[in-house]
């Protein structure tokens, strides 16, 4: 289980920080990037089930929250990555190559 858990944790890190890279580096087409939100969408769910999952005593709402605050971490971080150092960078690059796979993420 904790497989799975790892799993969905790292596929939210990629979108958030996937998120975050297109406000600052990446203009998808228009269909790529509602893809792009419909998945992350779905992402969103599963990871609140794989928490309440892990945290069975946290009520909805405070998974939520939970959710909501890492989101806001990864993307802050990963904005000031890409204020320090620019969109040419490995990092940028990596996530940017990650993005198709994003797009053909099925749950």
């Amino acid at each position: 289980m904790a497989q799975a858990n790892d799993n969905i944790l790292k596929i939210y890190e990629e979108f958030s920080v996937a998120r975050a890279v297109i406000d600052h580096c990446h203009s998808p087409s228009k269909q790529e990037f509602n893809q792009f939100l419909e998945n992350f969408a779905a992402v969103n769910q599963l990871t609140a089930l794989e928490l309440k999952g892990m945290y069975p005593d946290k009520s909805p709402q405070a998974l939520s929250n939970a959710v909501q605050k890492r989101s806001t971490f990864i993307a802050g971080n990963t904005d000031m990555k890409i204020i320090r150092t620019g969109c040419d960078t490995p990092f940028v690059k990596e996530a940017i190559e990650r993005f198709p796979k994003l797009l053909e993420w099925k749950p």
